[in-house]
């Protein structure tokens, strides 16, 4: 079993993700900002951070990635996802955003929208489990 913290301002997705992962024996946090995913970051071991890089009037993604960079050692796995585009971005290019983050060292990146499953199957790839 491992122990997933999910930061997703959407509730309906987290909730669908977290289920999703549940219901293959896995331990779910919840949060919906970046402020309460880096409180529950310093207090408990995860073994992957699922986080949305942009939430409305929060401190976002972005911070949460900045914190866990931060911790180097014992640092989760971090999924980056977004469904932010920028205006120049087109179906050939692939999210600005996404590319961002992947530079600063994220593990995996999703574009939304995408299937619950398609998190399950990133995470398997992290942990060696078929």
């Amino acid at each position: 079993m491992k122990h997933i913290l999910i930061m997703e301002d959407n509730a309906l997705l987290a909730h669908d993700w977290g289920a999703m992962f549940e219901l293959n024996g896995h331990k779910v946090t919840l949060t919906h900002n970046g402020t309460d995913a880096v409180t529950h970051l310093k207090k408990t071991k995860f073994d992957l951070v699922i986080t949305d890089i942009f939430v409305p009037n929060e401190k976002g993604g972005l911070h949460v990635v900045g914190e866990i960079l931060r911790m180097r050692r014992g640092a989760p796995p971090i999924i980056a996802v977004t469904g932010i585009k920028r205006f120049k971005d087109d179906a050939e290019t692939t999210n600005f955003f996404l590319r961002q983050v992947e530079q600063l060292g994220v593990s995996s990146t999703i574009e939304k929208p995408f299937a619950a499953a398609d998190l399950l199957v990133k995470a398997q790839e992290f942990w060696d489990i078929p």
